[in-house]
């Protein structure tokens, strides 16, 4: 999985999204798992689990994956694409960057609180 974002940079594709593999109803994939002692399908969603790494990791992993990827110069390269496109006007990209900031702070402020030993509400 990490080595998809020195792939997608070289491709220079401009999202990125891992997913939760599963084996749905019909599909090969269960017969390629059913020989595999390391792996496991959860009968009632279909999703794929490993031995060798805990929901946890993967959810790690995930989350690494997003930084590495989603650097300065590409959420860039997206904004530019989207205002040029008028997906996204000035005035909107505004409005997110408020209320991502105030969402931020707000954020570090209930960290800092229960850190302290206070509970905000």
């Amino acid at each position: 999985m990490l080595d998809a974002i020195e792939f997608a940079h070289e491709l220079g594709v401009d999202t990125l999204g891992l997913s939760v593999l599963r084996a749905t109803k019909y599909s090969p994939l269960k017969e390629i798992l059913k020989g595999l002692d390391d792996y496991h399908i959860e009968e009632s969603s279909g999703k794929v689990y490993s031995d060798m790494l805990s929901v946890e990791e993967l959810q790690q992993i995930r989350r690494d994956v997003n930084a590495s990827f989603f650097t300065i110069p590409v959420i860039l390269r997206v904004l530019r694409k989207l205002i040029l496109h008028r997906l996204l006007t000035f005035g909107r990209l505004y409005e997110i960057l408020v209320y991502t900031a105030r969402r931020k702070i707000r954020r570090m402020a209930k960290r800092r609180s229960i850190r302290m030993g206070h509970v905000m509400r």
